[in-house]
Formats: C-alpha cells, sequence, structure tokens
C-alpha cells in the first residue's frame, strides 16, 4: 500500500487523506463501528505520515496539526465513544477533510473530458 500510494502526487495523497476522513466521519454515526473508526484514524496517521514524505512545509504544518487531533482522538476513543454527545462531537470535528480536500488541489483543477 505505502508503495502505491508515494508514487501518487502530493495532491491525490490529499485526496485520499479527505476521502478516508469522509468514511471516518460516516462511521461515526453508528455506535457498532468503533473498531472500524480506531483503524481508520490508524490509516489516516499513516498516510499523513507518509504524505509528509513529499509535502511542502505549509502543508506539514497543517498536517502536523491534524496528526496531533487524530492521536489524541485515537486515544481516547474508548471515552468517547461511550459518550454519544461526545462521538457526535467526533464526526462534527473530523469535517477537516474538507480542508484536506482544498489544500490538496484537487478542487481547484479543470475537469476531466
Amino acid at each position: 500500500m505505502k508503495e502505491r500510494f508515494l508514487q501518487e502526487d502530493v495532491s491525490v495523497r490529499l485526496g485520499e487523506l479527505a476521502a478516508n476522513l469522509v468514511r471516518t466521519k460516516s462511521r461515526c454515526q453508528n455506535v457498532a463501528n468503533r473498531d472500524v473508526v480506531n483503524s481508520l484514524i490508524e490509516d489516516s496517521l499513516y498516510l499523513i505520515e507518509w504524505i509528509n514524505l513529499d509535502a511542502d512545509v505549509p502543508t506539514e504544518t497543517q498536517l502536523s496539526s491534524l496528526k496531533t487531533q487524530l492521536q489524541y482522538w485515537q486515544q481516547n476513543l474508548s471515552n468517547i465513544w461511550a459518550d454519544p454527545t461526545k462521538r457526535t462531537n467526533l464526526a462534527f470535528e473530523i469535517r477537516r477533510s474538507e480542508r484536506v480536500l482544498n489544500i490538496s488541489g484537487l478542487l481547484n483543477e479543470p475537469a476531466a473530458s
């Protein structure tokens, strides 16, 4: 997975991270998805690490903040998951995926014909 991922442009990698965060957000709605959410957070942490290998400094800075937040959520997932309000807040906070997609530049590219 890592080798294939690293062959992509940084913008495509950021798009994949954004998609992973959207999947994470959608899984927060169901209490039975705790392990899935934990796995998706772990995947996002790897993706950030791999993106930062080739990212520019502003992108690294933004991803560093996201990485810290994801690590906090991962470490506190049991506590967050037990409380429906905290779980809803987690899903709301994962909206950072929109920012990741914006910094990827993929939204600014012309559509393929």
